[in-house]
């Protein structure tokens, strides 16, 4: 592949013989003076935009030795282009300086670098409009954001790597950043973009970098208000409900003295019970808490009838974890009992363990008062563990 360049080079050879010729005939006298005038520069002119075009050429056919064919654009200018020679080396300086540190690329890469270069200068000689390309984009690094990773601190900057990324738009802009929340494209400040060498620009994902929300789906890097190259956003996955078992706490209530008198006098009471349990406090996608409430009749076997009947308030016995909702209740949402009392002391009744609402009650029904009613008669209510699905954030 270096035949072309060999060509060229020997091409580039005559030309200088041809023109070392011309100049020594003019100074000899074996040319007309009128011959030594205009025409000697329009050469010189031509041979330069010929060293161009075959340069041009070459990188077009071998890539790889983009050094050697601007080296040797370098040499073969003529010596009064100097200006030219000056703003190419500097091109490939910086071509270099890229090509020595971390910036990854192939030698195409480059290659397209210097034919820009080659073709500004190429324009600049012919007197012809040269619109200027974006700077050049290779890679991100990482290539995607995942916000779990940002999350727990194991992606903290994003690095972009690329070419001539110092450069400024018509309207003296540089390279921007934009943030896409769904469909909403919001540009972001310049302070957030750094850009410590023309081949490398950073920006931070920490508290003070890019403002990532759960509904950023893609960052843009844009030059002359036109898209360069986009970097998606990966959100994690929705969380999923969880089966959970919570403990619920116990309630107690006093039902009030409905009837009769208030001492049932050993005569029972025959007692009534029953525990519910409700979901309650809405939120979007569940509820927070759950309460519950114990309904108790305690009623004398005999004529007066005394008896004492009422349900509790709803009470909470759970509430979820800052952020999370309870999905669904897995468990039972009642548990009843009946018992005739027949002593002055509490009695425990079981009702069961996991499976049932409630795990058992504890109540008070006859005491040795001749007031109970309304006063002592009493229940507590302790439940099982409870299955719920919970979501957390």
């Amino acid at each position: 592949m270096r035949h072309s360049r060999n060509n060229s080079k020997a091409a580039s050879s005559l030309r200088r013989s041809k023109c070392i010729a011309f100049v020594l005939a003019c100074l000899t006298g074996g040319m007309g003076a009128g011959a030594c005038g205009v025409g000697d520069l329009v050469n010189v002119g031509n041979n330069a935009v010929s060293v161009l075009q075959t340069a041009i050429q070459d990188l077009d056919i071998n890539s790889a030795e983009w050094q050697d064919i601007v080296r040797g654009v370098i040499t073969d200018l003529p010596a009064t282009e100097n200006d030219i020679k000056a703003d190419i080396d500097e091109v490939l300086q910086r071509a270099l300086g890229g090509a020595q540190t971390e910036l990854i690329a192939t030698a195409d890469f480059f290659a397209r670098r210097m034919k820009t270069g080659l073709e500004r200068q190429l324009a600049k000689l012919l007197n012809q409009p040269f619109i200027e390309p974006p700077p050049a984009f290779i890679n991100f690094v990482p290539d995607k954001i995942e916000v779990a990773r940002v999350k727990s601190n194991d992606l903290n900057s994003v690095t972009i790597f690329g070419y001539d990324f110092d450069k400024k738009d018509p309207t003296g802009t540089g390279l921007k950043l934009f943030i896409m929340n769904g469909t909403v494209e919001t540009p972001l400040p310049d302070t957030m973009l750094a850009i410590p060498t023309h081949y490398k620009a950073v920006f931070n994902l920490g508290s003070s970098g890019v403002p990532l929300t759960p509904g950023t789906n893609l960052l843009i890097l844009k030059w002359n208000n036109q898209p360069i190259s986009t970097l998606a956003v990966i959100q994690p996955p929705p969380p999923t409900p969880k089966e959970t078992l919570v403990n619920l706490s116990s309630i107690s209530y006093i039902p009030p003295h409905t009837r009769g008198d208030q001492d049932f006098d050993g005569n029972g009471p025959v007692v009534e019970l029953e525990a519910r349990l409700i979901a309650g406090d809405g939120v979007p996608g569940g509820v927070r808490n759950l309460y519950a409430r114990v309904y108790m009749k305690a009623k004398e076997t005999e004529d007066d009838w005394t008896t004492a009947e009422g349900a509790s308030e709803w009470k909470v016995v759970y509430t979820a974890p800052p952020g999370a909702v309870i999905t669904a209740l897995l468990g039972p949402y009642t548990s009843q009992a009946t018992y005739t009392d027949t002593n002055h002391t509490a009695d425990t009744i079981a009702v069961g363990d996991e499976g049932s609402l409630v795990k058992r009650f504890v109540c008070v029904g006859d005491t040795s008062s001749d007031y109970e009613a309304g006063n002592a008669t009493s229940v507590n209510v302790l439940f099982n563990k409870y299955r719920i699905m919970l979501l957390q954030p």
